[in-house]
């Protein structure tokens, strides 16, 4: 997908107010969303989320469906203060125009940070890729979500969304977003770490299927204080479609059946698994699951320094604006709670035991 055109793409010269002064562009772009509004109405949702309580406003209808889906098991009764408002809108349902921002094209990192527009009070960032555009007022607790066309935004960041803006909300209040599952029961629970195709969607879905509370497959919020713990964020999940036939509970659930060629199943997991989304879980330990060619799972103990890499290296590399103050907080909880190697075997209804056995051992 191209970014629109009205952003500055290479070449471009973005508009003539200063780009290290952000706040300027912060009000032009609430003011487009004023527009917006007045041409397609408000709707609104709220959420708790790591102890947060978020409002959603979108404009129009175009994305409503796809974040309350993906955010249902965190859905709350309005109330009169929040904590965070993002307000969410395309130019293409409500006929409003995202003004050009003051930044060139060049300002732009491979992660979609916009250094120039960021400072103490503001965030911003523009996945180019998506033709997505985030801002944050840190101070004003209110971000703006925006894109060209909803109806063309790649499938994953409707089943993940607000994902960057609650990062950079929860960061600087001493959470973590990380790029990792987790699951629990009664004793404990696990954070799943590792990069895509490790397993640890199959193990964390696995494990909901056979009984374990889940917390989330791909996106988690944990804290360490005052004691290590995961805050779950979606309900959306994914799934390799090799693996449907031997998970088939999961079929009626799949939202993208005519995309399996293509793309992982897609999840929403609410209306069957309401009962054991859990909000939250402790964590007794980081587990590093990897796909083996065995017929069975086992578990055995690894060193903080792999289990710290493996959390950071997919975490920091997502997400804009990571940087050493998330690190820290995933050193710490990696120095905190012991790290496990995960071998996936090949019998997929093995898995949750063996995850059972390993809550066991590392909660003591």
């Amino acid at each position: 997908m191209t970014a629109p055109t009205h952003l500055p793409r290479p070449g471009q010269t973005a508009s003539a107010f200063p780009a290290h002064d952000p706040s300027t562009y912060f009000e032009l772009a609430q003011q487009a969303f004023q527009t917006a509004l007045a041409n397609a109405g408000a709707h609104s949702e709220d959420y708790v989320i790591g102890g947060h309580r978020l409002r959603l406003v979108f404009a129009g209808q175009a994305w409503r469906p796809h974040f309350t889906a993906a955010l249902a098991h965190r859905a709350a009764p309005p109330a009169e203060k929040v904590d965070l408002t993002i307000w969410v809108w395309d130019d293409a349902a409500t006929g409003a125009q995202m003004p050009s921002p003051p930044w060139s094209a060049e300002d732009y990192t491979l992660r979609g940070e916009i250094p120039a527009a960021c400072n103490e009070r503001y965030r911003a960032g523009y996945q180019v890729d998506a033709g997505l555009l985030n801002l944050l007022d840190l101070r004003q607790g209110l971000g703006l979500m925006w894109t060209a066309d909803a109806a063309r935004l790649p499938r994953y960041e409707l089943t993940l969304p607000v994902r960057t803006l609650l990062h950079w909300w929860v960061g600087a209040r001493g959470q973590q977003m990380a790029h990792a599952g987790a699951v629990g029961n009664a004793s404990g629970g696990v954070l799943l770490v590792g990069k895509g195709g490790s397993g640890k969607s199959t193990t964390a879905l696995a494990c909901l299927e056979a009984g374990l509370d889940y917390a989330g497959d791909d996106y988690v919020i944990f804290d360490d204080q005052p004691a290590p713990r995961a805050h779950s964020v979606y309900c959306s999940g994914k799934l390799n479609a090799d693996h449907i036939g031997r998970l088939p509970a999961y079929v009626p659930q799949i939202h993208n059946q005519a995309q399996l060629g293509s793309e992982k199943a897609l999840l929403y997991l609410n209306a069957r698994y309401a009962g054991r989304l859990a909000a939250d879980l402790p964590l007794s330990a980081i587990v590093l699951p990897r796909v083996t060619g065995a017929a069975h799972s086992r578990y055995r103990p690894v060193a903080t320094v792999p289990a710290l890499a493996a959390l950071a290296a997919s975490t920091l590399r997502q997400l804009p604006c990571a940087g050493q103050a998330d690190h820290e907080r995933m050193r710490r909880l990696a120095l905190r709670v012991p790290a496990y190697a995960l071998d996936l075997g090949s019998d997929l209804e093995n898995i949750p035991a063996v995850v059972t056995r390993l809550i066991a051992e590392a909660a003591g």
